[in-house]
């Protein structure tokens, strides 16, 4: 499950793995276990190809399906988002 709480934890390292793992508390390495950045960070990407117009009907309703699936609600997919578009000037 994506929680606001694991967004912000992946914001706070700029979505940069080798710099949660060096950089992490234990807790937050708890909270946000490797195959959830991972699936962040793939979301993230996806939603990029979205944004830029790079992507078939499919892809898109694929997308926005498993996002519904993997969020807790919709605060969290509007934050998700967020972090995708922030994470261009990263």
């Amino acid at each position: 499950m994506i929680t606001k709480r694991v967004l912000y934890i992946f914001e706070k390292y700029v979505g940069d793995g080798d710099l949660f793992i060096r950089s992490a508390n234990d807790e937050e390495k708890e909270m946000l276990k490797n195959e959830v950045w991972m699936k962040i960070d793939s979301l993230v990407q996806n939603i990029l190809i979205i944004h830029n117009c790079s992507a078939s009907d499919e892809f898109i309703k694929r997308t926005n399906s498993e996002i519904l699936e993997l969020a807790d609600n919709s605060t969290t997919i509007e934050l998700l988002n967020h972090i995708a578009i922030e994470s261009e000037n990263w």
